[in-house]
């Protein structure tokens, strides 16, 4: 009867460790869309990202920058390139800003 019990426990921790290895795997995987990486093109651009925690819902790009992927709610907006040569350009959102990815031209 012991070695049933034993058993039966054994086999109830296994069985609950692969149920916890499972749910790991079953975790959503990155947005790459979030992921600076994304938008260099194979090294034509150089891309960082800001996060913010309570964001502001207007954000200025400056002179220079090639462009930028906004995040506001679960919306991303790409600025057009052409706005690089245009000096300031400010984008105002209904929603708060979640992170702003910044591109810049790369010398290659």
């Amino acid at each position: 009867m012991a070695r049933l019990r034993r058993s039966l426990t054994t086999l109830g921790v296994a069985g609950g460790l692969v149920l916890a290895s499972a749910s790991a795997g079953l975790a959503c995987p990155p947005d790459p869309s979030a992921d600076p990486v994304t938008y260099e093109y194979g090294g034509v651009y150089d891309c960082s990202k800001v996060t913010y925690r309570h964001g502001p819902k207007t954000y200025t790009k400056p002179d220079g920058v090639a462009f930028v992927v906004i995040r506001t709610g679960k919306t991303n907006f790409v600025s057009d390139l052409g706005d690089s040569n245009d000096g300031d350009r400010t984008y105002t959102f209904d929603k708060p800003i979640r992170f702003v990815i910044t591109c810049l031209f790369t010398d290659q």
